[in-house]
């Protein structure tokens, strides 16, 4: 059973390590005021083996993911997800500390984020499969020169299957 109070600590340690350099000069760690009964009562599984910690980080970005600094102000939200696993070594812990169990798994939405710090990023659309890789209605998949003409079309399709297969395992 994970102490709640132990966690909080250990969120607040974990979000402020990592973005305390990256995004400065704010008012930094807070919970999460879009769940505010979540900060005396977060969800966790039925065995307690699980907390989640919703938060927000603001600053100033000064180099975030380490690209340019834009300068402007920026709001983190996240969660993060406590559960336990054995002790870290003393070495990487603070001697204050009293939460070495505790592993720290942190869920942020980056696309926002980078949006709001004035930071593009270009992706390509998503499209329908049948469109993307221009499956024609009529194709035999049982027919293999017909599917490896399709291929041929579409090296992408071959390479994204591949992945898929080698993913699956060889019985797939």
């Amino acid at each position: 059973m994970i102490d709640i109070e132990k966690a909080k600590r250990a969120v607040r340690r974990d979000v402020t390590r990592a973005l305390q350099d990256q995004l400065p000069a704010g008012e930094g760690w807070s919970f999460d005021q879009a769940f505010p009964e979540w900060e005396d009562n977060p969800p966790r599984n039925s065995d307690d083996s699980a907390v989640v910690v919703s938060w927000t980080w603001e600053g100033t970005n000064e180099g975030l993911l380490d690209l340019a600094p834009t300068h402007r102000p920026v709001k983190v939200r996240g969660i993060t997800v406590v559960t336990e696993g054995p002790p870290r070594p003393v070495e990487e812990q603070d001697p204050d500390e009293d939460f070495s169990e505790l592993r720290c798994h942190r869920y942020v939405d980056w696309l926002a984020v980078l949006e709001e710090a004035g930071i593009m990023v270009y992706t390509r659309p998503i499209e329908e499969f049948d469109r993307r890789f221009r499956r024609r209605a009529d194709l035999d998949p049982d027919d293999a020169a017909e599917v490896e003409a399709a291929l041929a079309e579409n090296p992408e399709l071959e390479v994204a299957l591949t992945e898929l297969r080698d993913a699956l395992g060889p019985d797939s």
